[in-house]
C-alpha cells in the first residue's frame, strides 16, 4: 500500500474544460516524486487537486493517504491527516513576521508539538531563526521560499507537496533549497515535486512523471528518464542530429499519441 496515492483522477473547471485525464500517481514514504511537463500541462491543477485547493471535487478517480480516501475532505481535514503544501510563488504572508506565519503553518498540530515543530524547522533552516522577529515581506526571494518550506512543515507533514520551489531563486539559493528536501526525504517525509528545472528534479528524484494535455504519457524511474532521448531533448535541452530526431518524432507519434 501507497502512502499516497491517485487513481484515474479527472479534473474540469468550470465542468467543460477537462484539465487532467485518467492521472495516477503514488508515493512511498522518504521518496521524491517529479512531476515534469510543458506550460498547461496540468502540473500546479495536480498539486491543486491533491490538496483539495480547488472549486471542484475530481469528477473521477480518488485519492488515498495510507489506505483511506481524502478526496471528499476539505483542505484542513487533508492537513491533518497528513499532507502539507508549498504553492508556486510561495505566498508568505508578508505583513507577519517569520514566527507569526510559522505558526499560522502549525494550527492543525496540537499545541503542545509547536516548540518541537519549530525547533525541527530551525534545524533545517537556521536562517530563519536569526529573522525570527522580520516581517516576511522584507526578506529575500530565498528566504521566503525557505519560510514557507518551513510553514509546510510546522503541520509535521507525512506528505510535501512542492510547487516550483527553485522558481526565481539564484541557482546558489536554489541548490541550498535542493538539499534541504533530499533532508526532509531521509527524516522520512514523501516529496512530490513540480520544478521547472528538470535536470536538477530529475536528479533529485528516484522516479518521476510527464504530464502532457492532463495525460501521464511517461513514467518510469529518474535513471531512465534521463536517458531517455525524447526527455533529453525537450526537457533536458539535449541536440540531437535531424536524422536522429526524425526517429525521435516518430516514436513520439507511436508512444505518446
Amino acid at each position: 500500500m501507497s502512502l499516497l496515492s491517485a487513481e484515474r483522477l479527472e479534473v474540469f473547471y468550470n465542468r467543460y474544460v477537462q484539465v487532467l485525464r485518467g492521472v495516477s500517481i503514488q508515493l512511498e514514504p522518504g521518496q521524491i516524486v517529479a512531476v515534469l511537463g510543458p506550460n498547461g500541462a496540468g502540473k500546479t491543477t495536480l498539486i491543486r487537486t491533491l490538496m483539495g485547493m480547488i472549486d471542484d471535487q475530481p469528477e473521477r478517480g480518488e485519492i488515498l493517504l495510507e489506505g483511506a480516501r481524502i478526496d471528499r475532505l476539505d483542505t484542513s481535514e487533508r492537513v491533518g491527516r497528513g499532507l502539507a503544501c508549498v504553492p508556486e510563488g510561495r505566498e508568505v504572508f508578508a505583513d507577519l513576521t517569520v514566527r507569526e506565519n510559522l505558526l499560522m503553518g502549525g494550527w492543525t498540530a496540537p499545541r503542545r508539538d509547536t516548540d518541537a515543530n519549530l525547533a525541527r524547522v530551525f534545524e533545517h533552516f537556521p536562517r530563519l531563526e536569526e529573522r525570527i522577529a522580520q516581517r516576511a515581506g522584507t526578506l529575500s526571494g530565498g528566504e521566503q521560499q525557505m519560510l514557507a518550506i518551513g510553514r509546510a512543515l510546522m503541520s509535521a507533514p507525512k506528505v510535501l507537496l512542492l510547487d516550483e520551489p527553485s522558481l526565481g531563486l539564484a541557482p546558489i539559493v536554489a541548490k541550498e533549497i535542493f538539499t534541504i528536501l533530499a533532508q526532509l526525504a531521509e527524516r522520512g517525509i514523501a516529496l512530490l515535486l513540480v520544478e521547472q528545472n528538470a535536470k536538477r528534479a530529475l536528479e533529485l528524484a528516484s522516479y518521476g512523471y510527464i504530464l502532457e494535455s492532463g495525460r501521464v504519457v511517461l513514467a518510469a524511474d529518474t535513471a531512465t528518464l534521463l536517458a531517455d532521448d525524447d526527455v533529453q531533448e525537450f526537457y533536458l535541452g539535449a541536440k540531437q542530429t535531424e536524422s536522429k530526431k526524425g526517429y525521435q518524432r516518430y516514436k513520439r507519434r507511436r508512444r505518446w499519441a
